[in-house]
């Protein structure tokens, strides 16, 4: 499956391009460029993370699960407490503000590691009890993910809610859970995935979604159906889109400079995820230019470009902390091979 890791190296630089733009204050729904990557952005991330945890409930047994956990611990949370201890070191000469703030931008592991203990539960469940709940379970839980989030935005203190980003978590679980589905599914995924109707239906849903998005009448008019296609719908649409265009280029991505560099970067994903917030320059005083008028082209193009530089940047650092096999494992959760007598 080299396209899904081209994919996943592909997600990881929307990420940082995503970080970069805010930093140049035209992150978020601030600008139809960041926008346009929002709605596929953390969700295609989230997806190809439940793609590659897939496993049959036959796969699982105790020395596995040790060694898994292990190094989701080592990779998820304690790499995580190291870099955002260093990162808030460096920028507020203190450890206090985590107390304060919580995870920051360091939400996504500790999100992804509940999700895979969520999965990693009900995998051995349906082990223990020799029938397969796990797909039924986490659909359910997904379904109570949209109505918890669509209902309840937590407390303004730093509750366990907003410390464990249960928000994130109840939001973006539905896409995990469709990783592993499709995961599962593949065949018959990738045979829709060639279905012209299908392409035509997610590529238009996403334009009209986008449209729909920015239109006032239909937001003041018809707020329910405003969130609706705003937060569920367009996400879809543009997930779909996007893989298509990977899984139609799949012996590109596998061939190709390019989609072995992209390939290289989705293996490198955590690496550059902890890194690349040293790296972001404050680039606000650029909003004010990049703000006027049809910038699109200007917008995208300088954002690229700095976006390049990190991810090269955040491997070169990523190479060298590798260099130490103690290192890797602690920071990385890399699993060290043990040399041949």
């Amino acid at each position: 499956m080299q396209w899904v890791d081209a994919m996943r190296g592909f997600s990881m630089i929307i990420v940082v391009l995503a970080h970069v733009l805010a930093n140049m204050d035209i992150g978020g729904y601030k600008s139809f460029l960041s926008f346009s990557f929002l709605t596929f952005r953390m969700p295609l991330f989230f997806f190809v993370s439940g793609f590659f945890s897939y496993r049959t409930i036959e796969w699982w047994n105790k020395s596995r699960v040790i060694d898994i956990l292990k190094r989701k611990v080592q990779a998820q949370i304690f790499c995580t407490i190291i870099f955002l201890s260093i990162f808030q070191l460096v920028t507020t000469g203190s450890f206090q503000n985590i107390l304060k703030t919580g995870f920051g931008g360091y939400w996504f592991t500790i999100v992804l590691f509940q999700m895979y203990i969520c999965y990693l539960i009900f995998s051995l469940i349906s082990r223990l009890i020799n029938c397969n709940i796990t797909f039924v379970a986490l659909v359910l839980l997904s379904i109570a993910g949209v109505v918890i989030v669509a209902f309840y935005k937590g407390g303004g203190n730093l509750t366990l809610w907003n410390l464990l980003y249960w928000e994130n978590l109840t939001k973006y679980f539905q896409f995990f859970t469709l990783g592993i589905f499709v995961s599962r599914y593949r065949e018959l995924f990738f045979s829709l995935m060639q279905n012209t109707v299908f392409s035509t239906l997610m590529i238009v849903g996403w334009v009209g979604c986008l449209l729909l998005c920015y239109n006032d009448f239909f937001k003041t008019a018809y707020p329910f159906l405003f969130r609706v296609v705003h937060d569920i719908v367009v996400r879809y649409c543009s997930l779909m889109a996007v893989i298509m265009i990977f899984f139609g280029k799949a012996q590109y991505m596998s061939a190709s400079k390019v989609g072995k560099h992209l390939q290289f970067i989705g293996r490198r994903t955590l690496d550059i995820y902890m890194i690349h917030f040293f790296l972001i320059p404050n680039l606000r005083f650029l909003g004010p230019f990049l703000s006027k008028g049809n910038m699109f082209v200007i917008q995208l193009s300088i954002s690229a470009v700095v976006t390049l530089i990190i991810v090269a940047i955040s491997l070169l650092v990523s190479y060298i902390i590798r260099r130490s096999d103690i290192l890797a494992q602690w920071l990385f959760g890399v699993k060290i091979k043990k040399a041949q007598p």
